[in-house]
């Protein structure tokens, strides 16, 4: 399946995973800087996961450099289906929208009861809620801007 010089949202960017090849343990929602991340630490260990990109461009990038993905909204259930959640055993949202993050997470949670969940949201009230969708991992990040602020300034006094 060749994939086309513009993808769109939904279109196919890649061929499909060979027919004998494993299921994604991984779910990765987004490929900024923390799914990249994520995604190193599973092709150190030879995990297979999966990418939902929505950015088609992005996508089609991270096709090219042979991963398995899948462009569209993480949101969309047929889409989260695609790339494996009924299988998986993790999910990483790793979007810097907190709203979409919530919802993903919910619908994920819909699709696959026992997939473990790891979510970054951008305050602490944000990842209460995240938690309480089933997250049992938040990275939030006023937090940790908030730790690197108390290092600095203790190690410049």
């Amino acid at each position: 399946m060749e994939a086309s010089p513009n993808p769109q949202p939904g279109d196919p960017v890649a061929p499909p995973p060979p027919a004998n090849a494993p299921p994604p343990d991984v779910i990765i929602v987004g490929f900024g800087l923390p799914g990249r991340f994520v995604a190193e630490i599973l092709d150190a260990r030879k995990l297979p996961y999966c990418v939902i990109e929505l950015n088609p461009t992005n996508a089609k990038s991270i096709a090219a450099c042979k991963k398995h993905v899948v462009c569209g909204d993480a949101r969309d259930p047929a889409l989260l289906r695609q790339a494996g959640i009924e299988s998986a055993r993790f999910l990483a949202v790793t979007l810097p929208d907190e709203r979409i993050v919530l919802e993903v997470l919910q619908i994920a949670r819909s699709l696959n009861p026992n997939v473990r969940m790891m979510a970054r949201c951008n305050y602490t009230s944000t990842g209460i809620k995240a938690e309480k969708a089933g997250a049992f991992a938040v990275v939030i990040e006023e937090q940790i801007v908030a730790l690197e602020f108390a290092k600095l300034i203790s190690s410049n006094l």
